[in-house]
């Protein structure tokens, strides 16, 4: 009987209720972002409950229905478009779970399985054309992260059946993961605001700009002129020639993750900024050109080789 005292935790009302203890811990980087991460002695993986909502980019906060938190769901699965794609199954996999740290102290946390079900469930619903608009984004992250999360898997059991396991770094899977992320994200990460084609539509006095609506053909050219023309000499030039076809590939997608998105984000800061000025003061497209023109002046000199 000694060892059911292992896990004991003194209840409100002086009661004693037995819950399951960490044997270890640890911290889990996917896309820059530290997860912590325990697995209990019943052999389950738990991923802390605050690790859930970081992984999908999300603020923890309350559950809006006493269904949601009857059903002791993540907040931002509580939604009533989602809520007919959770099964009993699914339900199951995504209960709190509550158990005592390493450090004695009482947690709260997930099952590991729950981040990969949470991505299902945003796709099958992206899938029924369900989503709202700013679930939208963590549809995104979702078929990034699963995509992801299977080729890792497919490795771990190569390296299992192999016995490659006992003598892998062992950071290899985690790094693993994150250089594929990187590579996904790269071509997934939004680096043009639907606010900065908005306000060019503004500026041209055409109707309201829609995402629903393909942009009209001209944006590109416009693009190029402000955007990429004035990053570096010849880095136009270099992404037309590897980017021939703009409906498959971003041109953005060829820049470096050190040098050129920073050096892009900050350009388009820039241009989003004197977009907002010449609106304001009522100016045109062709006026707002020549501030552009007269702020950033197109590049006479190249750019390192490492921006493109």
């Amino acid at each position: 009987m000694a060892n059911k005292n292992i896990g004991i935790h003194a209840a409100k009302g002086g009661k004693a209720r037995w819950m399951p203890k960490a044997t270890h811990q640890g911290i889990l980087k996917i896309m820059g972002k530290d997860l912590p991460c325990v697995v209990l002695e019943d052999g389950r993986r738990i991923i802390a409950q605050t690790s859930v909502f970081k992984a999908f980019g999300r603020p923890q906060r309350g559950l809006r229905s006493e269904d949601a938190r009857k059903l002791s769901l993540p907040s931002f699965l509580d939604a009533k478009n989602l809520r007919p794609l959770i099964t009993d199954e699914i339900q199951s996999q995504i209960t709190l779970v509550k158990y005592m740290g390493t450090n004695g102290a009482e947690a709260t946390g997930y099952s590991a399985e729950t981040i990969p079900t949470v991505c299902e469930i945003y796709l099958s619903a992206r899938k029924e054309n369900i989503l709202t608009s700013s679930q939208e984004q963590i549809a995104d992250l979702s078929e990034i992260m699963i995509k992801s999360l299977s080729r890792v898997g497919i490795i771990g059991l190569i390296d299992e059946a192999t016995g490659y396991q006992q003598i892998r770094p062992r950071d290899a899977l985690e790094a693993y993961l994150n250089k594929i992320l990187t590579k996904e994200l790269a071509s997934w990460c939004k680096k043009f605001p639907d606010e900065y084609y908005a306000n060019i539509y503004k500026l041209k006095g055409w109707p309201e700009f829609s995402t629903s609506k393909n942009k009209y053909s001209c944006v590109g050219h416009y693009t190029n002129d402000i955007i990429y023309s004035r990053l570096g000499k010849d880095v136009l030039d270099e992404l037309k020639t590897r980017t021939p076809d703009t409906s498959k590939t971003k041109m953005h997608q060829w820049l470096s993750v050190d040098t050129g998105h920073p050096l892009l984000s900050n350009h388009m800061v820039a241009i989003l900024a004197l977009q907002k000025f010449a609106i304001s003061e009522g100016w045109g497209w062709n006026k707002f050109v020549t501030m552009v023109n007269q702020t950033f002046p197109k590049k006479e000199t190249a750019l390192t080789s490492e921006v493109v």
